[in-house]
């Protein structure tokens, strides 16, 4: 069923285009969403979304450091203007090795912080690394060719010369192209590559985000380019603050999840911004 997407979009949306590039980053804040560097939105959504960051900015200010950190997905809240469109995610090799790290010991089998599967197709709310690991990537089991049926192992590319650091791991950054896709009104989970994805369905309406699948996947050499240095820096930045302070989040039981509040101000300002579809 879900797999006559592929199939449909290319006749309903013939165009895509790539929306720019953003770092994982898996404790990500409304403070720390990556926004401007996504050239291909619209004005329009872009400057909702610098809105949307400057409200919770001036909240946090206003709270006297009363407010709990809230994570929500490091893919901004994206309309249905954007399906059939590309989003690069670069993944820094410290996010891959804890997360190698957490599969070893079980950890991730419990969060399961992933959702969907099928026809390779998942919430866009899905930790990334959940799904590659889900795809098969890191037993090189990958298979891309629902979505992308030009894709050929080959194409997970890797650098002739590889570094590791002083645990033994790979120096590589991992380069995601997604492919976004139309929300679903379900998505079911199933268990592959040791990891069992998560069910979500409801009859009264479809998931609120989009839905992404993954069309490639590169290895890259770490902090490749100086475009990709400076993603990087910020990245390991935030990945050292969020460390910092992801015990007391974890000890709250807050866990990581979307901000309804200001979901809902994003939708109450699209409705009344003049000419918004």
């Amino acid at each position: 069923m879900h797999s006559h997407i592929y199939d449909q979009l290319p006749r309903v949306l013939p165009s895509r285009r790539n929306l720019g590039t953003i770092v994982y980053n898996p404790t990500t804040t409304w403070e720390t969403l990556q926004i401007k560097q996504l050239h291909g939105l619209r004005k329009q959504d872009l400057d909702m979304l610098v809105r949307m960051q400057s409200e919770y900015m001036e909240r946090k200010n206003n709270s006297a450091g009363e407010m709990n950190t809230v994570y929500i997905p490091v893919i901004p809240h994206l309309s249905d203007a954007y399906i059939n469109c590309f989003l690069e995610v670069k993944i820094p090799y410290v996010h891959i090795k804890d997360f190698l790290k957490s599969h070893s010991q079980g950890q991730v089998e419990r969060k399961r912080e992933l959702w969907g599967g099928y026809a390779g197709i998942y919430t866009d709310d899905s930790d990334l690394l959940y799904v590659l690991c889900h795809l098969g990537l890191f037993n090189n089991s990958l298979d891309l060719t629902e979505c992308n049926a030009e894709w050929v192992p080959s194409d997970v590319t890797r650098p002739a010369t590889v570094h590791r650091d002083q645990d033994g791991i790979e120096l590589l950054d991992l380069s995601v192209t997604l492919l976004l896709l139309p929300s679903l009104n379900a998505y079911k989970g199933f268990y592959r590559n040791r990891l069992n994805s998560r069910s979500w369905q409801s009859s009264a309406a479809v998931h609120s985000g989009l839905s992404i699948a993954v069309h490639n996947v590169k290895w890259e050499t770490f902090l490749l380019s100086t475009a990709d240095r400076a993603l990087n820096k910020r990245a390991v930045s935030e990945y050292i603050d969020d460390r910092n302070a992801s015990t007391q989040i974890l000890e709250q039981k807050n866990g990581w999840k979307l901000d309804l509040l200001l979901r809902k101000s994003k939708h109450d300002v699209k409705a009344q911004a003049p000419g918004a579809s």
